[in-house]
């Protein structure tokens, strides 16, 4: 009986009862390796902990998230309402950032064309060809540009002379990609 009472309480929490159990599972591992472990933890470790717990309950969410995905940087349009337990990433990010759990940018050519590349990888292939047609890569050998496969498209868009300008990214002020810096 006590274990059909347990499934009907998860059936009557509805679907955001999983999501909850990630956090709740996060928080537990990490309060587990507070009180047993907490002599193997530097002063860095330490910190990230810690401002973990003082996180919003969205920003916690995110963090756990984006923990559980594959690969450092995360297109940020991608994340908006992929998840239901974090109202607004927009709103959750900037916590995240200030707690050094991610590092967010535009995407802007004022880096070295390897970072550039880098950031450029969140973007699909319709979305790289914009970005080399707004920084004028469509000249005569456009048709041989737009149907390049999409690791040449990121090499010819990162290396163009002269590089693309941050304009050709969209607005400078929107958050294009978050890159995750605690693991």
């Amino acid at each position: 009986r006590e274990q059909w009472r347990a499934v009907e309480a998860y059936e009557e929490d509805g679907p955001a009862r999983p999501q909850a159990l990630q956090v709740g599972n996060f928080e537990r591992l990490l309060a587990c390796v507070c009180e047993r472990d907490a002599h193997l933890l530097g002063g860095q470790e330490t910190r990230l902990l810690q401002a973990f717990q003082r996180l919003p309950a969205p920003s916690q969410a995110l963090t756990v998230r984006l923990l559980l995905r594959k690969g450092p940087w995360f297109k940020v349009s991608a994340l908006e309402g992929a998840y239901p337990e974090v109202p607004s990433v927009q709103e959750a990010l900037p916590a995240l950032a200030e707690a050094h759990y991610v590092e967010l940018t535009s995407l802007s050519s004022t880096v070295s064309s390897e970072a550039l590349r880098t950031q450029l990888q969140v973007l699909t292939v319709p979305e790289l060809r914009e970005v080399a047609a707004r920084a004028g890569m469509k000249g005569k050998s456009w048709a041989w540009l737009s149907k390049l496969p999409r690791s040449q498209l990121l090499d010819a868009v990162a290396c163009a002379t002269p590089p693309p300008d941050a304009g050709a990214f969209g607005p400078s002020s929107t958050t294009l990609a978050a890159r995750r810096l605690a693991a």
